[in-house]
């Protein structure tokens, strides 16, 4: 019998003088196991949306690295087409470093 068969099947055995209902004691245990796993999976949950959203910080910041590199070789390219090949290499170094060391 599944989780949801047994839930439908169940049925109170009686009420007491306050309204509460009253269970047979497998059916108030496996409730009791189902309310403990329900919490347990809502701290995953929480465990889970930390994880991601801590996923989601570290992949903006390489989106950003990967433009700053992607920007700074293209521009590396432009800058190579000026000038003597020793002034060209020069300005491309200075270029790529200061993209390495997170400069605009």
């Amino acid at each position: 019998m599944t989780d949801k068969e047994r839930l439908e099947n169940m049925s109170p055995i009686g009420f007491d003088l306050n309204g509460n209902v009253l269970l047979k004691g497998d059916d108030y245990h496996w409730l009791m196991e189902q309310a403990e796993r329900v919490e347990e999976l809502e701290e995953e949950k929480d465990e889970w949306k930390y994880t991601a959203q801590s996923y989601y910080m570290t992949n903006q910041k390489l989106r950003e690295q990967n433009k700053r590199y992607r920007e700074a070789i293209e521009k590396s390219l432009v800058e190579s087409g000026w000038g003597d090949e020793g002034n060209a290499l020069y300005r491309t170094i200075g270029i790529l470093t200061k993209a390495l060391e997170g400069e605009e």
